[in-house]
């Protein structure tokens, strides 16, 4: 038929630009630099009431506090490469809260590996993580206690080839998995195309077959979430 040559460059043209960003977005993969935190918890312990407060004092290792919160932090090298202590232009990664917040204790839990060594420092509202190595999958968690009003928390640090600490939610699905995922599914797509227009007739069952198993596939991931 006249229209299947048209078809045929189409799909080959499709076929390079698919190949081409393919390898683009692997080789970016591959060289992506990046740290994120998670608040885990950010619960209130106990909030004392203005009025009440006038006539009662709550004490914390000689402060005295008015509303306690619990935090759990966990900060982790999410991307492919390592982090390391000469890449830090501003000399620590901070942790700000409320500016009336008071952090009153910290302490640094689940290192991961085990012999990853995190010093910390407590300046009022602002929790600072001194530089340090951090390799791919390395990660450490955060405990601790702040009298404050409200929940706002921020990271701020300059590290080169990290534009920002971003803020990731617990239940975020895992990235890289995703990124798996989507260049599986463009790769099964362009073979299922090819197929179609240049396989014999009992193959292409076959590429409508891989064809919808990869809409349905999609269409309950996006129901599921």
């Amino acid at each position: 038929m006249k229209y299947v040559p048209i078809v045929a460059v189409s799909l080959s043209i499709l076929a390079i630009i698919t190949a081409i960003s393919v390898a683009y977005f692997v080789n970016w993969w591959r060289l992506r630099k990046s740290l994120a935190y998670i608040v885990k918890t950010y619960t209130a312990i106990f909030s004392i009431d203005p009025v009440i407060g006038k006539k009662i004092q709550i004490l914390y290792d000689g402060k005295p506090i008015t509303n306690a919160r619990l935090f759990v932090l966990t900060l982790l090298n999410d991307g492919r490469q390592p982090v390391e202590e000469k890449d830090f232009s501003k000399q620590s990664i901070d942790f700000v809260f409320s500016n009336s917040g008071q952090i009153l204790s910290s302490e640094v839990i689940n290192v991961n590996p085990t012999n990853l060594v995190v010093e910390k420092e407590e300046k009022g509202n602002v929790l600072s993580i001194k530089p340090l190595l951090l390799n791919k999958g390395d990660s450490f968690e955060i405990k601790g206690v702040i009298n404050s009003d409200d929940d706002e928390i921020a990271c701020d640090a300059r590290i080169v080839g990290i534009k920002e600490i971003k803020r990731i939610h617990p239940s975020k699905p895992n990235l890289s998995l995703s990124f798996t995922k989507i260049i599986g599914s463009l790769v099964i797509l362009l073979v299922a195309l090819l197929i179609i227009v240049f396989g014999s007739n009992e193959n292409k069952s076959i590429g409508l077959g891989l064809v919808v198993l990869l809409v349905g596939y999609w269409l309950s991931r996006n129901y599921r979430t």
